[in-house]
Parts: C-alpha cells; structure tokens; sequence
C-alpha cells in the first residue's frame, strides 16, 4: 500500500494479519508492540490576558520568562551533548555531526536572541512566542524546494520541540511516553533526536509518514542499526486493535497483527541474520582478497579524527580520504590556524601508521556552507553547484590553500602523506595546484624545516571533463580518486540533494559506470591506480561492478568494511568483468541494480541476506 491509499472507511479492528509496504530507509528487523504520536505539535496556551498587556508591561514577568527561556536552553544543551557523547562511545559519528547543527542552533543569537527580543516586544508567554516563530519559518521554507532547507526545518522544529520539553518539565523525546520495552515508534515524521534516543525511550524501529534516505533521522538510524520505514500512513483508527508489528527495513514491510507462521518465518529470518553477522566476526581479521587470491585496498572514508580510534577493530589499508574541511568550525567565522591543521594531520598519520592517509584539502563551496567562511559573494551564487566550489575556489585563495599545504608538509615527516585535490576539472588547473604545492616546499626550507622530497598528489575525479581528460591528468597524478557522488550528479545533471528527483539520482546508471571503465582504462595505460570513494564505493551490490571496471582500492565508512570484505572474498574476478560488461551495456540504472541484486544473490547470499 502506498501512502495515503487506506481506505477512511477501513475497520477500527484490526484482527487478521495485514501487510503493508512503504519504503525502507534503514535496514533491520524489529518485533514490538506499536507506540504512536500522530497528533500534530501541541503548544501550551499560556497568552498574556489582554489587561496586563494594555497596562503597559510588566518588568518582571518578562524577565521571568526570559530566565525560564535560558534555563531550559542550558538544559538542551546538556542533552545533546551526552547524547553525542554517547553516540561518540558508539561510534555513530554520523550523529554526533547532525547533533552538532543542533547545539549550533541553541547558540545561534537567531533564533535565541529573536524569541527574547520577542517577548519583551510582545508581552506574551514563550510558549506563545516560539508557536509564532515556527510558524514563521514553516512559512518560509515552504516556499523552497531544496532538500537541504527542508532538512533544516525539520532540525530546527527538533530543538524547538526540546526546548518546549524542558519549558513544561518534559524533555522531548519523552512525548513518546511511557513507550513499553521493544516499542515501535510511528509517527508523520520521526526527529533526529527521537532516533539519537532510542535506547532510552525504548524504541527498536520507526515507521513514519514523511521522510527518505538522506533525513537526518534515518541516517543516524542506519548508523545505530535500527530498522525505519518510511511513506506509510497508518491512521490511528487502523492501528485501533493492533498488538504487535512487524518492521522489515529490508523490504519496506510493515506487518500489523503477524500470524503465528509469519512470526516464525521473521524469526528464523532473525536468526539466519545472527548467523551472517557470526561469520563477518570471523573474517574481520582476514586479508581482503578475492576468490583467486588478488589483493582489494579497502581503506577508510573519515570525517572526524575521532573515528581513529574505532578503526583497529579492522584491518585496514590506511586512510583513502580524510575530508579536511571538517576542521573548520563555523561558530569561529575562521579558517583554522597552520599550528592547529598541523596538529591534527599529524595525529591523522601517526594513526594510520604504515598505510599512510589521504588528506583531502579543504573541499569548500557548493553544499558545503563552510565555503562562505572564505568568501560572502559565494552566499549570492545563483547555482553553487557549478560555481566556485572545490579547486577552483583554494586557487581563487592562494593564501588559504597555502596554509593547509605548509600544515600537509610539516606533518608528512610524521607518517606517509598523499595530498588530494577535489573538483578538478583540467589538466591546467591540476599543474597550477602542483605549482602551489612545490611553492609552500620551498617556503618552508627557506624557513628551515626539513621536509621530504615529494608528496604523492592526486587528482578527484568528479565532473565528465575530468573523466574524459583522464588520461592527461593520470600523466600528472600519482594517483586518481573517483568521487561517484558528484560525478553522477553532474553527468546526470541532478542535484543529489533535490527530493523531487531523487528517483533520477542513481550512481548505477550504465553513463556513469561508462565514464568509470573510461577512467580506468586511461589510468592503465600511465599505471596510476584508480580509488573510488562516495556512498557507491560503500554499496556491497556496487563491489563486483567496480572490481570488473578495474577499481583498485574502495574507500569506505568504516561501519561498511565487514560487508564489504566478505563481498570482495566471495568474489571471483572473472565473474566481475562479465557482470561489469553487461551493466556498461544496460538500458538503464534500474536494470543494473537488478542485474547487481541477481549476482550478489547468487554469488554472494550472505550479503544479499544482511541486504545488500
């Protein structure tokens, strides 16, 4: 059943088993008994009676309201920083970069200086005061499209709703109620710090009305494991008489009052996930190689220094891509210094020890905010995404780009250092980045720093033009990084982050594993190796495709690599070219992804099983 397509007139008893199919955004099986919160954001009415407010105001009962307002603001700053705390012991760092935006939000004088502003202006409670300021901002973003703002509505009613909490005693996420052990959330839309609380509130899984992939909520929930469906309105007259559930982030399913014989099929399907999980433990430590012995690189995609110390649970072959720009912290309104960029490429190499790390410099502009800590005509580009944005944007600012190298050199005496350029567009445009390298060598030998001879520089390969001029660059690189987010986006000319077409954005599509095969095949020829990195580099159906294109290393979240080595050691390279060749010559993405789906189910059904 798709959304909105239950009957109004259907039974306010639910006695027999009922399936109904939504879309699955994070992966998993939960078994629990329903708790739901369909009523939309209820603000206690505490308005100013009209008399106090005629006699003028009253001096102290704005100021008690602006201390009740600061009270409850040091209060959700406290919870959010031990829930990131927790997540960080966790490892869900994905959640801890989300839960970040919302301490930003509870500084940011926008929003916090407004509502006291407001009050003294008004005379009114803050109740009343932060209704009108949602209601404000739901006016305004409701007015654009993009995908990105719509993300911040939904972060931003998530604090607000925090800070309600504390103003009537109640913390938020408690409006889930007393949810009973095992308790399946269903909601019209599931907040980021309901998923980031799980635990606490005693939630297994989610089903929700709105929401897709790339929310917040399901992306800290594929990060903690838990199954979430999404697109199903369930009216709460149809889950009137409904004891028990079924979530299946697997297939989208959600079951209402499962027979006996579907319980027993779910939990023998729970137990053959046990027995896939028991065999990833087991080859954790093993090399990963394919079925004929030949070597796969799978090193790390990171973002934040703290998951270092959560890589030594595996075997990993260095760090393929640190994304430097999440040095930069916006509440400074400041590049970092050369001392500091310094101090953590450091830490970074020590860590990666023989392997080595790929430090990304600063990837800057586009969908990336923090570029406008560089440059406030950026905030004014009329399409960012084919603006000033990656190398293009660092050799517009050569003194930027020049600390972070002097900062890259210092550190390589540390560990083995290569040096990657995003965005690169030209062969041209990568020389003059080779210049500006050698240029802060010399720099700093002048200054007396020992230093070696040579970093390893190398170029992404993001847009078309790079792909077709592949060859040239390989020349120059020692080595390339294909970054498949992007090069989708712009050979499909789809912005990745739009929701209105995001059916239309697929990384399997035979034009963007052409341009693939093209790169590597031109790379071939100067033996320069070829990465992939991107959320295609992480995806267990994509492996044996990539593999057959001839991709030589796969850089990937850490969470991704006991998958993906399992994958990679069932595969046999062979197998990989044919199936390679035939998705270069399909019709379409989704013909890929259903050839991709048939081998890996056929060649590799542990991971088709765990879902890949």
């Amino acid at each position: 059943m798709q959304p909105g397509s239950e009957s109004p007139c259907a039974s306010p008893i639910v006695s027999k088993e009922r399936r109904i199919i939504g879309i699955a955004i994070a992966p998993g099986i939960a078994v629990g008994t329903p708790h739901v919160r369909l009523g939309a954001l209820s603000l206690p009415e505490r308005l100013s009676p009209p008399s106090q407010i005629r006699q003028g105001p009253s001096l102290f009962r704005v100021e008690q309201e602006i201390a009740r307002f600061r009270s409850a603001l040091d209060l959700s700053r406290r919870d959010v920083q031990l829930v990131q705390n927790q997540m960080q012991n966790d490892g869900v760092h994905e959640g801890v970069e989300i839960l970040d935006a919302h301490l930003m939000m509870l500084r940011d004088p926008m929003i916090t200086d407004y509502i006291e502003d407001k009050v003294r202006a008004t005379q009114q409670t803050l109740e009343n005061v932060i209704h009108g300021f949602i209601e404000d901002c739901q006016r305004k973003f409701s007015r654009i499209s993009d995908d990105a703002f719509r993300l911040r509505l939904q972060d931003i009613q998530d604090v607000i709703n925090r800070i309600l909490g504390h103003l009537t005693s109640l913390h938020e996420p408690a409006t889930a109620g007393a949810a009973p052990e095992g308790a399946i959330l269903i909601a019209r839309e599931i907040s980021p710090s309901l998923v980031a609380e799980a635990e606490r509130f005693h939630s297994t899984g989610f089903v929700s009305f709105h929401g897709g992939e790339t929310s917040h909520a399901a992306i800290i929930a594929r990060a903690r494991g838990l199954p979430f469906v999404s697109r199903i309105e369930l009216s709460s007259d149809l889950l009137n008489g409904v004891d028990l559930l079924i979530v299946d982030g697997y297939t989208g399913s959600v079951i209402l009052n499962p027979t006996l014989q579907t319980l027993d099929l779910y939990q023998r399907r729970a137990e053959d996930l046990r027995d896939c999980l028991r065999l990833l433990e087991v080859e954790r430590m093993l090399p990963a190689l394919m079925m004929d012995g030949s070597p796969m690189v799978l090193s790390a995609n990171i973002k934040f220094l703290d998951e270092l110390e959560n890589l030594y649970r595996d075997p990993f072959e260095g760090i393929g891509l640190y994304r430097s720009e999440c040095l930069i912290d916006p509440n400074l309104g400041a590049l970092p210094l050369e001392e500091q960029q310094f101090q953590a490429y450091c830490q970074l190499v020590r860590s990666s020890k023989q392997h080595g790390a790929v430090i990304r410099v600063f990837d800057l502009g586009g969908d990336k905010p923090s570029g406008l800590l560089i440059d406030r005509n950026l905030a004014f580009e009329a399409n960012p995404f084919l603006g000033c944005r990656g190398l293009r944007l660092l050799l517009r600012y050569p003194e930027v780009l020049q600390t972070q190298l002097r900062a890259v050199w210092r550190a390589s005496l540390y560990g083995r250092v290569r040096l990657l350029a995003p965005m690169v567009t030209s062969p041209a445009e990568f020389q003059v980045f080779r210049h500006e390298v050698e240029r802060a060598r010399r720099t700093l030998l002048e200054e007396g720093f020992l230093l070696p001879k040579h970093l390893e520089l190398g170029a992404m390969i993001e847009v078309p033009g790079a792909a077709i001029m592949s060859r040239e660059l390989a020349k120059q690189a020692d080595f390339l990084s294909i970054g498949t987010n992007d090069l989708t986006q712009y050979t499909l000319a789809v912005e990745r982050g739009n929701s209105m077409l995001a059916d239309l954005f697929n990384p399997f599509d035979p034009s963007v594993l052409r341009l693939i095969q093209f790169v590597c095949q031109q790379a071939q020829l100067e033996c320069t190796p070829v990465a992939v990195c991107g959320e295609l580099a992480s995806d267990p159906k994509a492996a044996p495709i990539l593999l057959g294109l001839g991709v030589q290393e796969l850089v990937v979240s850490p969470r991704s690599f006991p998958l993906l080595k399992h994958t990679i050691r069932s595969l046999h390279p062979a197998l990989a070219r044919e199936l390679a060749v035939e998705c270069c010559a399909a019709r379409d993405g989704d013909e890929v992804r259903k050839m991709a789906a048939w081998f890996i189910k056929n060649h590799c059904p542990t991971a088709a099983i765990l879902g890949a």
